[in-house]
């Protein structure tokens, strides 16, 4: 007759097995879904991938990769793809692990973008146990572009602020040249008048 504990560690062992556990405990969480980014620029795509760790699943080495072409079971590490020759780094962050799981950052960082480069990104961690693999589907889209979006909104502002301040501009002066150009006629009005009135204190003078 088994003893609690001795159940307890035939489940966990059962949980701990990559084929029987449905990849439970196994994540990729990237950080942002989309990207845009500037032609020319350098990008950083990051990621946290975590993995089962327990007593009967203790990997003692992982390898991580970024990957565009391929199919999940045979992806082209974009270290040794001819298209991103010389251009792409991965830097890991520190492994930190609980009870029942580890975890860990990756970062992809890409330079020189060219638009060929707008693609889904995707990322692998594999084990060293047999079946301890496990890959971020879907992953991250990331658009290379000519010019950046919020420049061109902020370009857009602030030529729509321009014609403001220009249709402002001339109507002020509008109203300054037609308020001048009433005085002028109010002054000449009154200047005839009172010349009429001089004209006609004089004619009354000589009678």
């Amino acid at each position: 007759m088994y003893s609690r504990s001795a159940a307890r560690g035939f489940l966990a062992f059962l949980l701990s097995l990559p084929a029987l556990q449905g990849k439970i405990g196994w994540a990729v969480t990237y950080t942002s879904i989309n990207i845009s980014a500037l032609r020319g620029s350098t990008v950083n795509i990051s990621c946290i991938y975590k993995y089962p760790y327990g007593r009967y699943f203790r990997p003692t080495d992982i390898t991580t990769l970024w990957f565009t072409k391929g199919e999940i079971e045979l992806p082209v590490n974009l270290k040794h793809d001819a298209d991103y020759a010389g251009r792409v780094e991965y830097s890991d962050g520190e492994i930190s692990c609980n009870w029942f799981s580890c975890k860990r950052t990756c970062t992809l960082r890409i330079k020189d973008l060219t638009k060929s480069d707008s693609a889904e990104y995707k990322f692998m961690f594999i084990t060293n146990i047999e079946g301890g693999k496990f890959t971020g589907d879907p992953g991250v889209m990331l658009s290379v572009t000519e010019t950046s979006p919020s420049s061109s909104s902020l370009t857009t502002s602030v030529n729509v602020r321009i014609v403001v301040v220009s249709l402002a501009t001339v109507l002020l002066v509008f109203l300054f040249i037609r308020r001048k150009r009433a005085d002028r006629e109010a002054s000449g009005l009154g200047e005839a008048a009172e010349k009429v009135g001089e004209v006609e204190e004089e004619q009354r003078d000589r009678n």
